[in-house]
């Protein structure tokens, strides 16, 4: 790979510690509500399963992730 070249994250100097970084990150961020679809699918067992897809902004065949929690 020509051209690509990962270098260490060097944090400002005002902002050392990863403390910090994660306050202000958090803090400095612009909140934008991304547009969802959300699909409800009811299991047999009278439980569900929500979905959630991107309405705009993704490119056909993108890769979709399936985030499960464990209980």
């Amino acid at each position: 790979m020509s051209g690509f070249r990962v270098e260490p994250f060097r944090a400002p100097g005002w902002l050392r510690g990863a403390h910090l970084q994660t306050i202000f990150g958090r803090l400095l961020r612009r909140e934008r509500p991304l547009p969802f679809e959300r699909e409800r699918l009811t299991t047999p067992d009278g439980d569900f399963v929500d979905l959630d897809f991107p309405r705009l902004g993704v490119a056909e065949g993108a890769p979709l992730v399936l985030l499960v929690p464990s209980c």
